[in-house]
């Protein structure tokens, strides 16, 4: 009886551990991702979070929007293969450790008032490539790059919302991205 209680106990642990790992993953957290924190104020908001990379030479475009997604209390993992093939073509380029662009943009609402902000950062294409291609490397970079937001542009409603809602593009009036009628 006690070593099939062993056993259980054993099996119990499997378990939990392959549902701890299932949801990890899920939610980004066994992959390389950029973080992105977003306050108002000091308080975590479930922003809308758009991210956008600037594209190499020879394209039509200068910026791509490569993810877009909601923040769970204040944190968004935005993981790295997004910017893979645009990675690629920087390499090929002949820019892979060089600094490139990306644009993280956030849009929050509450109430009659819109939040909004976003952030200009780089990343190294080869370095970013390198570490989506190497387990090992991307197991100690799991937090690729950090982007923390505290929202201090504001727009005002004529209309208030009946409890705090995230937009989906376009962005609301006054933001830079477009229109958006409530």
């Amino acid at each position: 009886m006690h070593s099939s209680f062993k056993v259980w106990v054993s099996i119990l642990l499997l378990i939990i551990v392959v549902a701890l790992a299932i949801t990890a993953y899920s939610l980004g957290y066994l992959t390389p991702s950029i973080v992105v924190n977003v306050v108002v104020g000091k308080k975590p908001v479930n922003a809308y979070v758009q991210v956008f990379a600037v594209l190499p030479p020879g394209h039509n475009e200068s910026l791509i929007e490569v993810w877009s997604g909601t923040a769970s209390n204040g944190v968004v993992r935005v993981p790295i293969s997004v910017l893979s093939k645009i990675a690629s073509e920087w390499v090929a380029k002949g820019y892979g450790s060089e600094g490139v662009g990306i644009e993280v943009v956030v849009t929050y609402v509450n109430g009659s008032t819109v939040y909004y902000d976003m952030m200009f950062t780089t990343y190294e294409p080869g370095t970013l490539l390198s570490t989506i291609s190497n387990p090992m490397l991307s197991m100690a970079r799991l937090n690729y790059m950090t982007v923390s937001l505290n929202l201090t542009n504001t727009y005002q409603l004529a209309k208030a919302l009946t409890k705090p809602q995230v937009p989906t593009p376009p962005a609301p009036p006054g933001c830079w991205l477009g229109q958006y009628n409530i």
